[in-house]
């Protein structure tokens, strides 16, 4: 019997994919007219079985105590679900989509399903993909974003580690699992040790007075370890021997305060950032997940590194990883992925991704198919071809480099004018790779790629202007002209993109143009989200669009940002079908190969508007 379907009649189980101390893990399908989506359920059951019943009968305990003992644990675990419910429009918080708690009728026992989206557990992403230094950095970032969000909540998660990191199959990263979170005003006095040793900050440890920066330091031991080839700090080098007594020796030096050493696939600054984040006192950390971000953020786009660097490797890319030296370590396999077994659960994967997602491409189009990798005997073998055979794939590679190179499509607008507002910077470039096999066209300030087959059709197009850049101090998605320099400092028309209140304007305009035409623009959204792409900030939105004059609808997915003085807008149009997990990976592919001119950026003198010649400009602009 699917007790799953029976609780929510639209979704039916597909399977096990995940088995715990307390639960189990279910992926679950709901179909609407040929559209399939997915969710997790966690099924847990308090108490477990009657045997633990038996031993607090026998413990002394009558049948109402045992009921109220039980019952405290639901109330535990009702805590965790609100928590994660009050973060729910945090973007790299796992989503909570709905629950049920059952009682047992005439016994002891609650039965407690949890329906969330469906993501990919951190560990078992590790022995598939591995992961490059990019994906450490965007890891470290959306923990920060995650972070910043318990901070405005007074939430400390308190149990940061690889177990309760999550994969959502577009290149994000997610915090989920808040069991042992409490609200700050109940942790001051820390009576307890909560969280995992391995990542816990030393005042936990002691059951000393703590704060939120008990996160940031067990995040950086998480960072520490992927960019220490799985070994935590003080533990002996991945490619020696570890034995039990080498963790407790380790554990002891680092609550001991004794000098960290620097991770083995980090460099200077790098180690920096991570060396300050688990700082033995908790005045020495970063003071705030949002101070940790930025640093993280400027090494991000202003150091030198090898961003798709394997700095944890599955055994088919342990030949390919180097060290920082540039040294070949082969043997790197052994000493990572063998490190997290066991640590975490394996639910099946969503979606799987190229590990070097978020580096841009260097040439073919979007949806090119690579050629495979060969053994070295067919390698050698190739090189005995004969010398026309030779020249013929050198003539080959580059037709294919010519074509590469063609792909990119680049818009270019004059800023000057704006320069005297805004910027030193006098063009405005942009350049990007459309798909292969639609047929794209450009003009100065937009560039459109269109595929289509029978009744449907899907359109991505990117293009830039000036009259949505900014966000004025009333609240108000108005041009560049009408914000002053505290506006553009605070509001949205910085270097890095989209600013929070950028992109809470945004969405406000749409809801207040559908809410005009009579609809509820919350019942036809599908996500809004902050996503860092490329070392800058884009507002996500998908939702469904209005049936157009042939009566087709579908569904429209725009990543916006800001950048020299300009909105940059990227959009998916389809029509006649609903957007598909290849579709959004198709966008994301176009969003991964962006680049953009960012040299010259400079704030100059913005002149405030009044509120009547704002509300014009805005009327003029408006959908």
């Amino acid at each position: 019997m699917d007790v799953i379907h029976q609780i929510w009649p639209n979704w039916t189980t597909v399977n096990e994919i995940g088995e715990g101390a307390f639960g189990k893990v279910y992926k679950v399908k709901r179909e609407d007219l040929g559209n399939v989506s997915y969710s997790a359920v966690k099924v847990m059951h308090i108490p477990k079985d009657n045997s633990e019943i038996n031993d607090l009968h026998r413990s002394g305990m009558d049948f109402d105590s045992i009921h109220t003992y039980f019952e405290d644990m639901v109330k535990n675990l009702l805590n965790e679900i609100q928590i994660m419910e009050s973060l729910k429009s945090a973007s790299n918080i796992v989503v909570i989509e709905d629950y049920q708690i059952i009682p047992r009728n005439k016994e002891i026992g609650w039965d407690i399903y949890i329906r969330m989206e469906l993501l990919q557990d951190l560990g078992t992403f590790l022995e598939d993909h591995g992961m490059t230094r990019q994906q450490v950095l965007r890891l470290g970032m959306d923990m920060c974003q995650a972070l910043t969000a318990c901070e405005q909540e007074h939430i400390i998660h308190r149990d940061i580690k690889i177990d309760n990191i999550f994969f959502n199959g577009f290149h994000s990263f997610k915090l989920g699992d808040f069991g042992i979170s409490k609200q700050l005003e109940k942790t001051q006095s820390a009576l307890s040790q909560k969280g995992t040793n391995m990542y816990m900050a030393p005042e936990v440890f002691r059951a000393e007075k703590y704060d939120h920066t008990v996160d940031i330091y067990s995040l950086g031991i998480m960072l520490y370890r992927l960019l220490n080839k799985g070994r935590f700090p003080f533990q002996p080098p991945a490619e020696e021997q570890m034995y039990a007594s080498d963790s407790q020796k380790a554990m002891a030096q680092r609550l001991g305060n004794a000098p960290m050493p620097a991770p083995a696939m980090a460099d200077e600054q790098l180690s920096a950032i991570i060396l300050k984040a688990c700082a033995y006192h908790a005045k020495d950390r970063y003071q705030s997940a949002r101070d940790m971000l930025a640093a993280l953020k400027e090494y991000q786009q202003t150091a030198q590194y090898e961003g798709d660097e394997f700095v944890i490797s599955t055994d088919t890319q342990a030949g390919k990883s180097t060290s920082r030296s540039g040294n070949a370590s082969g043997d790197i396999t052994n000493g990572t992925m063998v490190a997290f077994h066991g640590e975490s659960s394996e639910p099946e994967s969503p979606s799987k991704i190229q590990s070097d997602r978020l580096t841009p491409p260097v040439g073919g189009d979007i949806g090119e198919v690579k050629e495979k990798d060969v053994s070295t005997r067919e390698k050698r073998a190739g090189l005995c071809r004969k010398p026309v055979m030779i020249a013929g794939i050198v003539l080959f590679v580059v037709i294919l480099a010519c074509a590469g190179f063609l792909a990119v499509r680049y818009l270019t607008q004059d800023t000057r004018n704006l320069a005297k507002k805004y910027t030193t910077v006098d063009k405005l470039q942009i350049s990007a790779k459309m798909p292969k096999g639609w047929k794209v066209t450009t003009d100065e300030d937009q560039a459109v790629a269109v595929y289509e087959k029978g009744d449907v059709y899907k359109e991505i197009s990117y293009t830039m202007d000036f009259d949505y850049a900014a966000v004025t101090k009333y609240g108000l998605y108005c041009g560049l002209g009408y914000a002053n320099e505290k506006d553009a400092k605070e509001q949205g028309i910085a270097p890095d993109g989209a600013s929070d209140k950028y992109a809470q304007a945004y969405l406000a305009k749409l809801k207040r143009s559908y809410l005009s035409e009579g609809e509820d623009f919350d019942k036809i959204l599908t996500e809004s989200a902050i996503y860092d792409i490329n070392g800058r900030r884009y507002y996500y939105i998908q939702h469904d669009v209005r049936k157009d004059d042939e009566g087709k609808s579908g569904e429209v997915a725009i990543y916006s940002t800001v950048q020299d003085g300009a909105r940059i807008y990227y959009r998916l149009l389809v029509r006649g079908a609903k957007i598909t997990k290849e579709d959004r990976e198709i966008l994301d592919a176009v969003m991964k190969s962006v680049q953009m001119n960012t040299e010259g950026i400079k704030y100059c003198n913005l002149k405030p508007a009044g509120m009547w010649k704002i509300f014009m400009h805005w009327q003029r602009i408006r959908l």
